[in-house]
């Protein structure tokens, strides 16, 4: 990193971290510029003027540099990797990753991706509230109409984002029907509620979802534990399924004390209609 006298003519300005929010102006942050392999300088964060640094393109992928950033910017894990891949996604992204606390591992790095893939209206979410990326996965496959209903009721009632992130998770697994009824109930209740001395009550909310949401929840389960009888394992393979159908995952627990015993297990993976069957549970899940 380069801290400079004096601050360069000729900057881009196109390719700006999207920054949450500013201190006030007396107070004076640094400038930080990205000199890239070409020697093209471009604006990163901060006001064009001095106090500023310049970083190479070596040192975009160094974690210590991103630290001192995001102590002086603010800015959202989803609109940073947005903000990557938008311009800078043949750059490793592993500093600015690790900046945010995530690992560098295989499945840090695929979250990262989806997080980059996010669109604006599950970023602009992420931005308000805070969700996790489970959440967002799901408000993103949502139509526009029903973000725009529910973003409507959430700013109405000053939602929190514990309920919402309950919401959305049960909203989502209704189908096409539900949720255009579930939507027009909840829109219902939050913008005709009245009451003089208490506030609004957002698990309220949240419970009307579930109602409509728990029929289809419970035949779910049902469904899953028939495919798992029909599964008929031997004695000594058990398939497990999770408590929490919707977070969980299926574990396939194997004892093998005897020779026969990988032979049964052998038999068990290479059945083409069990197969199938484990294919259809992880499916569901």
């Amino acid at each position: 990193m380069q801290w400079v006298p004096e601050f360069p003519s000729t900057v881009d300005r196109s390719c700006e971290l999207p920054v949450l929010s500013s201190l006030p102006d007396e107070i004076a942050r640094p400038s930080f510029l990205l000199r890239d392999e070409a020697g093209t300088l471009s604006l990163l964060c901060g006001k064009m003027q001095l106090p500023a640094a310049i970083i190479s393109a070596d040192e975009f992928g160094h974690s210590a540099v991103w630290r001192l950033i995001l102590s002086l910017y603010k800015t959202s894990i989803v609109d940073a990797a947005r903000w990557w891949r938008l311009h800078h996604n043949e750059r490793p992204p592993v500093g600015i990753m690790q900046a945010f606390g995530l690992a560098e591992h295989h499945r840090s790095l695929a979250d990262w991706k989806e997080m980059s893939e996010l669109e604006a209206s599950a970023a602009e979410l992420n931005r308000r509230y805070d969700l996790p990326l489970n959440t967002l996965r799901l408000w993103n496959r949502l139509g526009d109409d029903e973000q725009k209903g529910w973003l409507h009721i959430f700013e109405l009632r000053q939602v929190k984002k514990n309920l919402i992130r309950e919401i959305v998770m049960d909203y989502y697994d209704l189908d096409a029907e539900g949720r255009r009824l579930c939507l027009e109930e909840c829109t219902v209740f939050a913008e005709n509620w009245q009451a003089r001395s208490s506030v609004f009550p957002s698990q309220e909310l949240r419970d009307l979802v579930h109602r409509r949401r728990y029929p289809q929840y419970a035949a779910m389960r049902q469904d899953l534990f028939a495919l798992k009888k029909e599964l008929n394992t031997p004695k000594n393979i058990a398939v497990e399924l999770p408590a929490d159908l919707e977070s969980g995952y299926v574990q396939l627990r194997i004892e093998l004390r005897r020779p026969d015993d990988v032979k049964a297990l052998s038999a068990f993976l290479s059945d083409a209609k069990r197969q199938a069957l484990l294919e259809q549970i992880i499916e569901r899940i």
